[in-house]
Parts: C-alpha cells; sequence; structure tokens
C-alpha cells in the first residue's frame, strides 16, 4: 500500500469515526430527541467536521413531528442555515426550498424527511451522492426514514454503517397538532362572538395539516406562522395565512384534494389498519394508490397523467388503480367511504 493510499484510507476513517461517536446513540424516544437536539446545537458551532445521524421508526412514529420540532428549535436559535428536504409519502415530491430556508450548499443543518421515498422521487438510486456534493463539511444532517421492504438496500447508510449512526423512534408528539387546534378554535370562538364553529372546520384543518399529504416543509412553515400568530393579536387574515401555508394548492403538484382527500384516507386507515396484510408498507402503497384513485376520480384526468403525479410510469400507474380497485372490492367500509365522499365533492361542486 502507498503512503499516499494509506493516508486517504486514515483521513476517510478518522471522519467516519467523528461523525459516528460526536451524537448520542439509543432506542428510546429521550435519546432520539436528545440526540436531535445535540445536533442543533453541534451545527450552530459549525464543526470542522459534520454529523450525520438517521432517525429511523415505522410510519406513523412521529418522525416528521420531531424534525418539525427540530426545526422549529433551530430557527429559534437561529445562528444558523436550515435546509429543508421532503422526499414525500404518498405523492413522492421534493418539496420546494422556501424563506428562510437555504439551499443546502448554504445549510450548517440539513433536515430530510422520507428518505426512503428518494429514489422514487429523484428517478436515480444516487441521491444522497448529489446531496452530498453540495454538502459543506461542517454542515449537520438528519435523515428521517421508514424501514421495511419498501425502504431500499441501496440506502447510504446501509453501504458506510460506520459513517452514520442510527437511533430508532417508537412514538413521538411534538404538542404542535394539539396546540395549533386549540388556539385556531379560540380565536374562531372570539371573532364569531363565543359560537363554537359546528360545521368541524377547524377539525378539517386539523387533519390537512396532520394528514398523509403533510409536508415537511408544510409543517414548518405553520409553525413559524403560528408562533407569529401568538405573539401578535388575532387577526382571521393570520390565521387564513396558516391554512393557505398548509393547504395551498400552490403548495403541491397535482390537485390539493384538502379536506376530503384526509377523511377519505383516515376512514380507510382505520379500515387497513385490521387487516394482517396490510402493515406499514403495504398500509402506505395502500394510502399512495388510493390518493391516485381519488385524483383520477375527482379531476377526471387520464390514468397516465395522474401517474407521473405520483412519480409513477403507465404501468405502474395501471397496476396502482387495479390494486386500489381490489382492495375496495374486498373492503366494504373503505368503498362506501370512498364513494360517499366523492359524492359529496361532486355535490358541493354542482352547488358552486
Amino acid at each position: 500500500m502507498s503512503r499516499l493510499h494509506a493516508r486517504r484510507k486514515s483521513a476517510v476513517s478518522a471522519r467516519a469515526s467523528t461523525r459516528s461517536t460526536a451524537i448520542l446513540r439509543g432506542t428510546h424516544n429521550a435519546d432520539a430527541l436528545a440526540a436531535g437536539r445535540e445536533l442543533v446545537e453541534i451545527a450552530a458551532k459549525r464543526p470542522s467536521l459534520g454529523v450525520w445521524q438517521v432517525l429511523s421508526g415505522k410510519g406513523g412514529s412521529g418522525k416528521t413531528e420531531m424534525l418539525v420540532h427540530l426545526a422549529c428549535a433551530a430557527h429559534q436559535r437561529g445562528e444558523m442555515n436550515v435546509a429543508v428536504i421532503d422526499f414525500g409519502t404518498s405523492r413522492t415530491v421534493v418539496a420546494p426550498q422556501q424563506a428562510p430556508f437555504s439551499s443546502i450548499a448554504e445549510a450548517d443543518l440539513v433536515l430530510i424527511d422520507n428518505a426512503h421515498c428518494a429514489p422514487a422521487a429523484t428517478g436515480k438510486n444516487s441521491w444522497w451522492e448529489d446531496i452530498e456534493q453540495q454538502l459543506r463539511k461542517s454542515a449537520c444532517v438528519l435523515v428521517a426514514v421508514t424501514p421495511g421492504p419498501h425502504a431500499a438496500a441501496h440506502d447510504p447508510w446501509r453501504r458506510q454503517p460506520t459513517a452514520w449512526r442510527e437511533t430508532e423512534i417508537g412514538s413521538f408528539d411534538c404538542g404542535f397538532r394539539r396546540s395549533l387546534i386549540g388556539e385556531l378554535d379560540r380565536r374562531q370562538q372570539a371573532e364569531r362572538g363565543g359560537i363554537r364553529m359546528t360545521d368541524g372546520t377547524m377539525g378539517r384543518l386539523a387533519e390537512e395539516l396532520w394528514g398523509n399529504g403533510w409536508q415537511l416543509a408544510d409543517g414548518v412553515d405553520a409553525c413559524r406562522s403560528y408562533a407569529n400568530v401568538m405573539e401578535r393579536q388575532p387577526r382571521s387574515k393570520e390565521i387564513d395565512e396558516i391554512a393557505a401555508n398548509v393547504a395551498g394548492p400552490k403548495r403541491r403538484e397535482g390537485p390539493s384534494l384538502g379536506a376530503i382527500e384526509v377523511a377519505v384516507t383516515r376512514a380507510c386507515d382505520q379500515e387497513l389498519q385490521s387487516a394482517p396484510s396490510n402493515r406499514e408498507a403495504g398500509l402506505e402503497e395502500t394510502t399512495r394508490d388510493l390518493h391516485l384513485y381519488l385524483t383520477k376520480a375527482i379531476t377526471g384526468q387520464p390514468l397516465e397523467a395522474v401517474g407521473r403525479q405520483f412519480a409513477l410510469g403507465r404501468r405502474a400507474a395501471m397496476q396502482a388503480s387495479r390494486s386500489i380497485e381490489r382492495k375496495l372490492h374486498n373492503h366494504p367500509a373503505m368503498r362506501r367511504s370512498v364513494e360517499a365522499k366523492l359524492a359529496e365533492f361532486r355535490t358541493e361542486q354542482l352547488a358552486r
């Protein structure tokens, strides 16, 4: 082995060792949250060599909530640039970079959600190399991923086990959902003379905030809007801005189906969770297929065009459509929920 090769190998080992030992490790939520907070502090100090951390947990365990919690903590702490990337869930869409979040090249802290969807969202398995080339050496990275058969064997932390530290999460809730809903409901009551909303507006906004189409960047923006509402006098315009930040059609690719889509998905999730054949990966795939089915039914677009919105080719879109049709046939409660909501949507459209 040449001296130059030995020197390079030593440098790579040192870099991997620094990254793997500079963060807490553990299997409990307290450890995961402590590791995330420590990562924020490390990023703020701009170390000579950044730390990479993987946050793994099954779907619905609260990985996105924890990333939102840490993004807001970083924003409140200040003195750092934060980049937020969401590779999506059912939509598999890369969320655009939004101010005040910087580009990856300028970021001290990079938060990546739904990394297991990255190959489908980007169309290539080398997505991490593309990101790594743009990172500062001092950048700290936290990647949230759902393990399972749909998670890739080509995940970078599988190939480079010494360069990453993986922390598992059981269940986490930063309390944002409850506090936001309560605050919005209270302010709506105040504006309406103390009369509580009976049409479920707050509940629908809640589900839109926390539904399957909810994105990390949207959540961070919503948290910031919520903080602004809390700091100033209540104005209905600011409440509208919160809803627009999260549910606005300009923020997402394809049509925003809003509360109807989320309500259907929620009802179907309850039905599917009782079926042993639909766990984690199966449930997420079914939810994606359901979104595709609803998008086609409501918009009337060709299946191939709808499939492109979900990063699916023509054959994959046809398979997804047939799969959800079979599930609707085999799950009467699910089928009734879908039919009822579609009828409700069309009635509203005619009324307009």
